[in-house]
This record gives structure tokens, sequence and C-alpha cells, in this order.
């Protein structure tokens, strides 16, 4: 496993497992003990998933100490004005910890400042060993942002892979010391990624998968991943990309697939909301 070290000093597992679409308790539970059997320490969560409780499950009942494991939890945007810590607090209860690594604010809508202001009084009680955003896709956003915050966000959390790559957002995030974290880091519709010709020429040199290309690509490019998957093979099989080195070319390649896709489904309220706060 790699690290990258946040802007509070926090180290940060750069490959980690999302929890998005886990709402199964039994399937949560097994799903995240298999991959803390293969290695994983890093797990992605959010009050609007729905699984913190089963995740705190597994957390509890797991072999790992818990200062190994590194937690991401998110506040949605109902809840920045309306007793936001105690729901902060609820997230704590159902994940069984005394702590969250990662708090972020989920959307950059409703009372922002509330809500950033609610994470920043987390950090100061112990409660976060670390803040930030996600879905923060405006360098105007982040402006906004960073004009009243007394602590600056650690990481944002945004959709990015191959064809969504966010090059000037990710430029401006790494002059501020903000680290990009890609929740949809194989893109949604994963066969037309995968069977890009470029991908798989790559792929073929280096004699790995197409998704252990993508996935080292995002390492070398300093982000974060948290790929879903409840298959242990597939668990596996992400963490060689840790024993793959992309050269130069095989980088500038990657970087010239950037078309600014989006795949999310198209009509869907996820990708209105997206449309409304990239704009």
């Amino acid at each position: 496993m790699e690290y990258l070290t946040l802007n509070n000093g926090i180290r940060m597992p750069q490959l980690g497992l999302g929890l998005r679409g886990l709402n199964d308790p039994d399937i949560c539970e097994q799903v995240v003990l298999a991959a803390f059997r293969e290695g994983y320490r890093l797990l992605d969560t959010a009050q609007l998933f729905h699984n913190e409780r089963y995740a705190g499950k597994a957390i509890a009942s797991a072999a790992v100490p818990r200062e190994e494991i590194f937690i991401t939890t998110k506040l949605p945007p109902a809840r920045y004005d309306h007793d936001p810590r105690k729901h902060i607090e609820a997230s704590l209860k159902r994940l069984k910890c005394e702590s969250i690594d990662l708090l972020l604010l989920n959307y950059p809508v409703g009372d922002i400042k509330s809500g950033y202001r609610t994470l920043e009084w987390a950090f100061e009680q112990g409660l976060a060993r670390s803040i930030g955003v996600s879905n923060f896709y405006l360098i105007s956003q982040l402006r906004a942002l960073e004009a009243f915050a007394n602590i600056p966000p650690a990481v944002n959390q945004i959709e990015c892979h191959p064809f969504q790559q966010h090059q000037k957002l990710s430029a401006y995030m790494k002059e501020q010391g903000i680290v990009p974290e890609a929740w949809m880091p194989l893109a949604r519709e994963r066969h037309i990624v995968v069977e890009n010709p470029v991908i798989m020429e790559i792929a073929r040199r280096h004699r790995r998968t197409p998704i252990q290309v993508i996935l080292r690509w995002h390492i070398q490019s300093g982000h974060i991943v948290i790929p879903g998957t409840r298959n242990p093979d597939h668990m596996r099989s992400n963490l060689h990309c840790f024993d793959l080195v992309l050269s130069d070319e095989d980088m500038r390649l990657m970087n010239s697939l950037d078309m600014g896709h989006s795949f999310m489904a198209r009509g869907s309220a996820l990708r209105r909301l997206f449309q409304r706060i990239r704009t």
C-alpha cells in the first residue's frame, strides 16, 4: 500500500474500498471484512449510503487494529444547518469509532458555511482527524470556501477517471495542498474505459489488466482511489497496481484521454445536481 500525507500531516492510503450501494447488512459486513483480509485499510462511506452501521460492525469485529483503519464519511446538505453536530455524533456511534479519519461535506449546496464550520468543530473536538469536501468541481467553489475556512480542506472527492480528469481543478488543488480523491476511478460504464485502445495497449506492454493500468495512472497522478467491488479476487487484483510503474510516455498517453466526460446516468437526479454544481 502507498500513502499520501494530507495537509495536516495525516497519512491516508491511496487505495481503498468504496461502500456505496452496499445496503444489505450481511453483504456489507462480509465485503468489508474481505477487504481487510486482502490488505485494504481505507473505507469510504457516507450518511447517504445508509450503511455506516454495517461498516461499523465489521470494523468492530475485524482482526485489524482501529489505528490501522482509515474511515471516511460524509455529512449531507440537508444536515449542514439542522443540528449537524448531532448527526456527526450519530455517525461515530454507527461506525463504533471515537473519531472519523476524514469527514467531508457531501455536496456544495445548502448552507455550506454552516456545514463546514461544523466540520471544523468536529476537528477541534477530536471527532475528526481531517476534514474536506466532496463534489466541489469549480475552482470558484473552493475559493469561496477558503475565504471563510479556518482549517483548509485536506481532500476534495470528485468523479475522476481517464475521460474526466479535471486537470485545471487538480492543478489548483495541488497548489492549495488539497488531495483529489476519485470516487469513480474506473468510470461507471467500465467497459468503455477498459476497452479503450490506448489503455489496452499500455496494459499489453506491461502484461497487466486495463484496470490495473487505470488505477496506477491515478496513483502516479497523486490521486486517492476508492473503487467499489464485492469480489475478493478483484480486490486482490486492484492491489497489484502498486507493483506497476507507468513510464512518462504512458502517463502522457493516459493524460491525453481527457475529454471532460461524465458517466453519471443522463436524466438522473444526481446528474441534474452535478450539472447544477458544475456551472
